[in-house]
């Protein structure tokens, strides 16, 4: 795994701004799945486009690494998730998501 392609990532979703999405081509595969509690999304493209969805109503949004494991070509990375929406105007927080990452 590319220590450089985990501290980009690191680094996009620390600061959330969904409408930078010319970094997603450096941390995402073209062909990727991306699954979160609510979307399975396959490929770069569709990504960007829920990516935009969701920055057109985020307030703000941050996520802390809480934790880091890096081995061969696999990375896992925990954090906490917090978001503060348009619609519904409400904040969310989610802790202990883990992303898996092969490079």
């Amino acid at each position: 795994m590319n220590k450089l392609v985990v501290e980009k990532f690191k680094s996009y979703f620390e600061q959330l701004n969904l409408e930078n999405s010319s970094v997603l081509d450096e941390i995402y595969a073209t062909n990727l799945v991306f699954i979160d509690p609510i979307h399975k999304i396959n490929g770069l493209v569709n990504l960007q486009a829920y990516f935009n969805k969701l920055n057109d109503n985020l307030i703000q949004g941050s996520f802390e690494f809480t934790d880091e494991s890096i081995v061969d070509n696999k990375a896992y990375l925990s954090w906490e998730m917090n978001l503060e929406l348009k619609k519904p105007k409400k904040k969310v927080s989610v802790w202990n998501i883990r992303v898996n990452c092969r490079g």
